[in-house]
């Protein structure tokens, strides 16, 4: 079975960002969970998946009770994306592995539309490029 792109960057987003949530969905309660931690939210929105090698475009989305801290936060995912994760084995369990190929971030951080006017989101998309291998 092929590794979702989504999941694999969640596991390794999450080992870095500690202090963050970080998941495929916001939560029902995302207010609530914001007053703790803030949130960072990676989904695919498009790109080939061939074989072994998957180029998806994928969107993170970094919410917090103010725009500074999801700018700053969304900032440094991306710096993390693109600089660190070349070369790194991810493991997906029963899904399988992949190895990062290569990160562009195609659309850097940006304050996006969130419905609470409480809350702040600041996104960006980025080109990941991932080989699978089998674990």
């Amino acid at each position: 079975m092929y590794p979702s792109a989504p999941l694999l960057l969640v596991k390794e987003t999450a080992l870095r960002f500690p202090a963050a949530r970080v998941a495929t969905e916001a939560p029902a309660n995302l207010q609530e969970v914001l007053s703790v931690q803030p949130l960072i939210r990676v989904e695919r929105s498009g790109g080939p998946r061939r074989h072994s090698l998957d180029q998806a475009s994928i969107d993170v989305d970094v919410f917090a009770l103010t725009l500074v801290q999801a700018d700053d936060l969304c900032s440094s995912v991306c710096t993390v994306w693109e600089f660190d994760l070349l070369g790194a084995t991810i493991d997906a369990g029963v899904r399988g592995a992949a190895v990062v190929a290569r990160v562009v971030i195609t659309s850097g951080p940006s304050r996006r539309p969130v419905a609470d006017p409480n809350l702040f989101r600041v996104g960006a998309t980025a080109a990941v490029t991932l080989h699978s291998v089998g674990v």
